[in-house]
């Protein structure tokens, strides 16, 4: 039995030195990947890739698969691999999150594992019976983004409405939102009330977006779509979330986007833990570096998104603040929706316009 015992000690030391003289010090996960989706924004997949996921590497061991999908195909994968999860971190819409945590879909996240947790807004954190399920990673209004050049050379006044799409001279210079994605369907929501109608009753809506079909020269679902469009400069003018437009600035397109008069619906951007998923603390460790003032200064310069971090407002310049669409003083005047209303006829809504907006 003591001999036994020695050859344990033995072969524990003999790892020992060979960890120590190979200058790599075992870490938790050393050859293990987590896999992360994020949604489809400018540069998000990137930027996780470039700057969270090195230093997840460098302390955990862990490689860092990251993939850009659309919000609704998110929640098709969490549900169908539920029970045996290989997806960590979702990056869906926060509407979407809400739906997933009341689905079971998504784990607690614990605010005393993300130190940078304290330096957000009260509106970056959604508890679902009881716990923290959803966070917000920014704050996003629609409205309309236009070509600001376009507009100056053909001396159009800039859109201050949702009617404005509605303007003659903007004939086959449109582009709007299919409802597949949630900004598109906060677009159909918002014409459908002006028009009398809402969430409970989207038909005015419909009726209001066919008369626009003249004007309309595409219906992008993506806003990669939108962007390719607009740099053919095949559109001029079209619907789209705030981020949009700085950082379509950033690139040299002259973008300009305005919150209309009538109200801008508010679809955040959100992150949850998929319930049952491994790698949960690297998870509160990936959130911790995604909301730090410094990964969020990089967010907002080249995504143009609006930060849930208090500090990021003081690190930007004053022009900086200027050309950011949406600023602290408008959080208030956002649009709110009724999300869980929506969701119960947003099914039958894509399918619809599949069939009647061409």
């Amino acid at each position: 039995m003591k001999n036994r015992y020695r050859m344990i000690a033995l072969l524990g030391l003999l790892v020992f030195i060979s960890t120590v003289t190979s200058g790599h010090a075992a870490k938790k996960y050393d050859g293990q990947t987590m896999q992360v989706m994020v949604g489809i924004t400018p540069l998000a997949a990137e930027q996780v890739r470039d700057y969270i996921a090195p230093k997840l590497k460098e302390k955990w061991g862990i490689e860092v698969a990251v993939e850009a999908v659309g919000t609704s195909t998110q929640i098709e994968k969490i549900i169908i691999m539920k029970d045996n999860p290989r997806v960590t971190i979702t990056g869906w819409d926060a509407p979407i999150g809400i739906k997933a945590a009341e689905m079971g879909l998504c784990a607690p996240i614990s605010r005393d594992k993300v130190p940078n947790f304290k330096q957000l807004y009260d509106w970056a954190f959604t508890n679902v019976g009881g716990e923290l399920k959803v966070l917000s990673a920014n704050l996003t209004g629609i409205g309309i983004i236009y070509n600001e050049d376009e507009f100056k050379k053909n001396k159009f006044t800039p859109p201050t409405s949702w009617l404005d799409l509605w303007k003659k001279e903007y004939a086959g210079r449109v582009s709007i939102t299919s409802p597949e994605s949630m900004w598109g369907v906060a677009t159909l929501v918002t014409i459908a009330r002006l028009e009398g109608g809402g969430e409970k009753n989207i038909e005015p809506g419909f009726k209001k977006l066919k008369t626009l079909m003249p004007n309309v020269h595409t219906i992008h679902t993506w806003s990669s779509e939108l962007v390719k469009v607009m740099q053919l400069n095949e559109v001029w003018v079209g619907t789209t979330g705030s981020n949009m437009a700085p950082s379509m600035r950033e690139k040299g397109y002259p973008a300009k986007w305005a919150a209309p008069k009538e109200g801008s619906p508010m679809v955040n951007g959100g992150f949850s833990i998929v319930a049952k998923a491994p790698y949960q603390d690297v998870a509160h460790d990936f959130f911790d570096i995604y909301f730090s003032p410094e990964f969020q200064l990089r967010r907002v310069r080249e995504s143009g998104v609006i930060s849930p971090n208090k500090m990021i407002w003081d690190m930007l310049s004053a022009k900086e603040r200027e050309n950011m669409p949406i600023s602290p003083s408008m959080f208030d005047k956002l649009t709110q929706l009724d999300w869980a209303t929506i969701d119960r006829d947003r099914a039958a809504w894509t399918e619809r316009w599949k069939k009647e907006m061409k």
